[in-house]
């Protein structure tokens, strides 16, 4: 009878499981939820056109500031290159940046990360001016890297674009996020 009273005792209520299992993972719940939310509200005001009849978007503009920033720093090493909208042209070879090669996916996903991680606006402010130049720079370099991929390489071009470029792109988002937790994530115990 004692042994029953002891079970009754310890027996968690209806729910308690599911109630334990939030209390234990409701920060890395609302981070995951809060970065998918984040992501595509971002993903539409940046990247959506809002009618077919918009003359530009945000996206347009990145675009077109990526190639005329790359073809100056072509022209200042010296590389004859023409720029034409979102055409980045060489004497043999050319490059057209599309939408997912310009940065703004990089930047769309980084910015969600950092929105969504409980730090103070800060914190937050900090990771945006740093993400920001970090991923256009690097962006720009990759840019240049596969124009001039396409001019020595053109065989090696398509591999080099879609398997190494575009990983260096993701690896550098990930390592942009977890340098700025490991530098501000102490913010969160406080």
């Amino acid at each position: 009878m004692a042994g029953q009273q002891e079970q009754q005792q310890h027996q968690e209520p209806p729910g308690y499981k599911w109630f334990r299992w939030w209390r234990k993972l409701r920060v890395e719940v609302r981070f995951g939820l809060l970065f998918v939310v984040l992501f595509a509200f971002l993903y539409w005001l940046l990247m959506g056109t809002h009618g077919a009849d918009a003359p530009w978007t945000v996206e347009d503009l990145m675009t077109r500031g990526v190639v005329w920033v790359s073809g100056q720093v072509l022209t200042l090493l010296g590389v004859a290159v023409q720029v034409e909208g979102e055409v980045l042209r060489t004497s043999s070879f050319g490059v057209r940046v599309l939408s997912g090669c310009n940065g703004m996916e990089a930047i769309v996903m980084y910015t969600a990360a950092v929105l969504a991680y409980p730090v103070s606006w800060r914190a937050k402010g900090i990771a945006l001016l740093v993400g920001f130049p970090a991923i256009q720079v690097v962006n720009i370099a990759r840019i240049l890297g596969l124009l001039m991929v396409g001019q020595y390489w053109p065989t090696l071009f398509h591999d080099a674009h879609v398997f190494v470029a575009q990983g260096v792109m993701i690896c550098l988002v990930a390592a942009l996020w977890f340098w700025w937790i490991d530098r501000y994530g102490s913010l969160l115990a406080s």
